[in-house]
């Protein structure tokens, strides 16, 4: 969470040298959307110890860049990353965090907080359900 907008190519780094700090070790494999792309980036993700960095160049690409972003692995990371958009977009509409209704910084971090917080009390209470339901019953 930052006070004012940043160009997301500086944040990659940082974000996984905090990842480092706090597990140990880098992560395998790293994922982004083309707002994180910068050659440097991916030049140090790799000086860092990240194996596959999946993030799209920006722009027209070279037949070199098309061919190393048509690799399996690279596609396979961009999946992934599609994925999580749709947790987002629920914790949106489900938990109101489209919006804070709090002023500042630390009302967003604290509207956040209790958006994600009521979206975790409510796992255990949908599987809870769906184990209680008779098998053979349809969705209503």
């Amino acid at each position: 969470m930052h006070y004012f907008k940043q160009d997301l190519s500086t944040l990659l780094v940082a974000v996984i040298e905090r990842h480092r700090d706090a597990f140990g070790r880098v992560p395998d494999e790293a994922a982004a959307d083309r707002g994180y792309y910068s050659a440097a980036n991916e030049k140090k993700l790799a000086e860092l110890g990240v194996k596959q960095v999946s993030i799209p160049a920006t722009g027209k690409v070279s037949r070199a860049r098309a061919a190393h972003q048509a690799q399996s692995w690279f596609k396979r990371g961009q999946r992934f990353r599609a994925g999580s958009e749709g947790g987002i977009s629920n914790l949106k509409r489900r938990y109101g965090l489209g919006r804070s209704m709090l002023r500042g910084h630390e009302g967003w971090s604290c509207w956040t907080g209790w958006g994600v917080f009521a979206h975790n009390l409510n796992i255990p209470a949908r599987l809870k359900a769906k184990a209680a339901k008779p098998k053979g019953t349809k969705k209503q």
